[in-house]
């Protein structure tokens, strides 16, 4: 027979609870602080790592190239991939072995002559504005010492940097064969990073790879058809200026010219340098030339060419270049624009999609 439950007693629980249980302190990590253990290791690994994953970036880069080129072709002529893609190696080589074969002596003398001639006319401009008593103290050593530098600090890095040759040169080539590798078979390296992901986040993953891949492609094309406007229209309007060295100013434009603001007034630096040593007069021409072709470039080449890639305004190009600049060093300005322009895509893509599951 159950027995019944007397009244005005409590009925004592099977179990007792362990005080252990009741008292355990809370999980220490928790999201947050996994998430920030997450960060600070990942950027401790970019720390370490940064050339090698700027090279890998470049390398990815010139493989977008290349594939943006020859699915150009293949579209405007009906070659397929693989042939249009063989097209396109074989005609840069072919016009660089034209490059080299008309104008590349007289490119390596004048980039030779380079050097000397911007020290003689370093010296000349400041004998000409010793004349003045403002540019005589603007000028003098203890000022030009807090802006240059001693030799003793700069010259064994200068050094330093330009004697690794093998370094540049493997550097070189593994941008080279990862890009070339990377446009032969641009699917197996896609499909090699979805399969990375979880099956439900491949589809999604996807679309964005997608959207990156095709601004900067768009983006790629762009500058470098604005980069080859420029150099040339430099180097056609400092022959007809007379300047000396002409064409290697120019490739120094058409170079510099990938890093948007800061490349065009480092190009016009030089320039500048060697017209003060023939005239003032023309020096003003000079610097008229370069503002009239970055204006150009500005305001009539990059709306024209830039429609299709993405848009950054100057200040967060600018704060791009200073801040990768600051974490990567040169190669980090070098390559500010697309890593801004990658994550903006990225940013973008997120925000479509989070609005996409509301």
């Amino acid at each position: 027979m159950r027995a019944k439950r007397l009244p005005g007693r409590r009925q004592l629980p099977s179990r007792a609870a362990d005080p252990a249980e009741r008292h355990a302190p809370a999980p220490l990590l928790t999201r947050p602080v996994l998430l920030g253990v997450a960060l600070l290791a990942a950027a401790l690994l970019i720390e370490n790592l940064a050339n090698v994953l700027l090279l890998i970036f470049a390398g990815v880069l010139f493989g977008i190239f290349l594939h943006g080129l020859s699915a150009l072709l293949g579209r405007h002529t009906g070659l397929p991939y693989p042939v249009a893609l063989t097209v396109v190696l074989l005609s840069m080589l072919t016009l660089l072995g034209l490059g080299f074969a008309l104008l590349g002596a007289e490119a390596a003398t004048q980039i030779d002559q380079l050097g000397p001639r911007l020290q003689q006319a370093w010296e000349q401009m400041r004998a000409r504005f010793k004349l003045y008593d403002w540019t005589r103290v603007l000028l003098s050593e203890k000022n030009l010492r807090t802006l240059v530098p001693d030799r003793e600090l700069w010259l064994p890095g200068l050094r330093g940097l330009f004697s690794n040759t093998i370094g540049i040169v493997a550097g070189f080539l593994v941008v080279l064969f990862m890009g070339l590798y990377g446009a032969a078979t641009p699917q197996v390296y896609r499909r090699g990073l979805l399969q990375l992901l979880p099956a439900a986040r491949r589809r999604q993953a996807a679309e964005r790879i997608d959207l990156l891949v095709d601004a900067l492609r768009s983006w790629l094309l762009g500058t470098f058809l604005k980069m080859s406007l420029v150099g040339v229209a430099v180097s056609i309007g400092l022959w007809l200026l007379d300047m000396p060295l002409a064409l290697a100013l120019g490739l120094i434009a058409f170079a510099l010219d990938f890093v948007p603001y800061i490349g065009p007034a480092l190009a016009a630096c030089p320039a500048l340098i060697v017209a003060l040593a023939v005239s003032p007069s023309t020096a003003l021409s000079v610097a008229l030339l370069y503002v009239a072709v970055q204006a150009a470039e500005n305001y009539l080449l990059s709306p024209l060419i830039d429609f299709r890639s993405v848009h950054l305004p100057p200040v967060a190009t600018i704060s791009a270049q200073l801040l990768f600049g600051a974490l990567f060093g040169a190669l980090g300005v070098l390559f500010a624009t697309p890593l801004a322009a990658s994550l903006l895509v990225i940013v973008r893509g997120s925000d479509a999609a989070a609005g996409a599951g509301r």
